[in-house]
């Protein structure tokens, strides 16, 4: 979801993953994404122009991916906007624990130092309340090193990840 030019797709399906459907609300990503699928010589059939709180509302996908990234651009770029931020982060883990199998992995992902790995760890948990399921955090994630974290600097803490299995 998000997928910009296709990056985590083309890694799943280089790794042996039969299928990848790919979700950008702009033309021109999903346009690069298909450039960078046919660059690589793979093969996608699954590439969608929309706002994935649409895609996911639409439900067709109930219950039947092995693995959903959940990789929007940044939903807050300044402090206050991380309160509607994480009303979009919590409906999208919320449409996207329903999509994925039981046993599924999520790979929840924020680009804002405004909405950092202790709120994601929040809303996981507000979540599993939410839906009764149970994630088992697998991975914690951060960018890596050629952006580096500066101890006084907080804003460079801005990428944090999250990987999840979903047991419902």
């Amino acid at each position: 979801l998000c997928c910009n030019a296709g990056g985590f797709g083309i890694h799943a399906l280089k790794a042996g993953a039969k299928e990848c459907v790919f979700v950008d609300v702009s033309e021109s990503a999903i346009e690069q994404t298909k450039a960078n699928v046919e660059r690589n010589e793979l093969a996608s059939e699954s590439l969608h122009v929309s706002d994935v709180f649409t895609f996911l509302k639409e439900q067709k996908y109930k219950n039947s991916f092995d693995m959903v990234i959940i990789d929007p651009p940044s939903f807050a770029k300044t402090k206050e906007q991380a309160v509607g931020a994480k009303r979009g982060f919590k409906h999208l883990l919320m449409e996207s624990t329903k999509a994925v199998k039981d046993g599924g992995l999520i790979g929840f992902f924020s680009c804002s130092h405004h909405v950092g790995r202790k709120e994601l760890l929040d809303i996981v948990m507000e979540v599993s309340h939410d839906l009764k399921v149970q994630y088992v955090l697998l991975e914690q994630m951060q960018q890596d090193a050629d952006h580096p974290c500066l101890i006084n600097a907080s804003a460079s803490f801005y990428l944090n990840g999250l990987l999840l299995r979903v047991e419902k």
